[in-house]
């Protein structure tokens, strides 16, 4: 793993620079608009079998860390939480690139994104599994 500051062009970071206009709307949205979040349906798959999808409680996740509520946000979904944070992370080195041209770059090795192919493909079940207990003992 191979961590270091690096030039970007503008174009090299839109990317990034969506997520975080996509995250600053979620924020301003959670913040002084609540009432839009009674628009979002349910979730069709959790209306007809009775049990979560893998991604329920990201809808939740993202309200809470927008409320800065994190315990909250890793209950209702911790992979979704983790996704998140991820994201801000990117969004604000995105940012800075666009600010100052340079950012940090973050370069894997071969094994290195196998491994972490790995984690993400055995993750989204077990979150899964997660949100199907959290109901189960409910």
């Amino acid at each position: 793993m191979n961590l270091h500051f690096r030039s970007r062009k503008f174009f090299e970071l839109q990317a990034g620079l969506a997520l975080l206009i996509i995250g600053v709307l979620g924020f301003l949205i959670v913040q002084f608009c609540p009432a839009l979040l009674t628009f979002i349906p349910p979730c069709m798959f959790r209306l007809l079998t009775g049990i979560p999808c893998p991604a329920c409680g990201a809808t939740s996740a993202g309200v809470y860390l927008s409320k800065l509520e994190i315990g909250m946000a890793f209950a209702a979904s911790p992979l979704f939480t983790l996704l998140y944070m991820a994201m801000i992370v990117v969004a604000i080195n995105s940012l800075v690139g666009a600010v100052w041209g340079k950012n940090l770059s973050l370069q894997l090795s071969d094994g290195e994104r196998k491994t972490v192919r790995y984690i993400a493909l055995v993750a989204v079940p077990l979150n899964w599994l997660y949100l199907v207990i959290a109901v189960l003992l409910r």
